[in-house]
């Protein structure tokens, strides 16, 4: 909170649902990985990542199945690599935060937003008030991703 205030939240950008789904997309495609290479985004950051062209090939041919393909996969695709290619892709959006959670709460909930999520809101604007419901707003969203309910 204190480097926040000081040296504003840039480190801690509110990033787009549609960039994990491009995540997803590559996950969904490893079978098809497996036989052909597939040009989607998230793969040709690998690519670039790990500075081979064909990043795929020695692992087909050290793969006796898909389940150890997609073992070799998730050692290439681990978290540090999904973090910095969202991190990479979030700074080409040029959203705004305000923006991003509206969208990701508009495509997360059943239910209309809070009035005071206008289209144009920001968070400094936001009352203490406002701030709490929106924190008990997003517990509730994890809760149900966590599928356990203290209610």
């Amino acid at each position: 909170m204190i480097k926040g205030i000081k040296e504003g939240w840039n480190s801690y950008p509110i990033f787009h649902h549609s960039l994990f789904q491009e995540i997803l997309n590559s996950y969904n495609a490893i079978e098809q990985l497996f036989k052909e290479d597939t040009n989607l985004p998230f793969l040709q950051f690998l690519k670039e990542q790990f500075k081979e062209e064909d990043i795929w090939s020695p692992i087909r041919k050290n793969a006796k199945n898909l389940t150890r393909f997609t073992q070799a996969f998730h050692e290439k695709a681990d978290g540090l690599r999904i973090f910095q290619y969202i991190r990479n892709q979030h700074k080409h959006n040029m959203m705004r935060d305000e923006d991003a959670l509206r969208e990701n709460l508009q495509s997360w909930l059943q239910t209309p937003l809070p009035d005071f999520l206008s289209e144009n809101f920001s968070f400094e604007e936001l009352s203490v008030s406002q701030l709490n419901t929106l924190r008990k707003l997003l517990f509730i969203i994890e809760l149900g991703y966590r599928k356990i309910s203290f209610f």
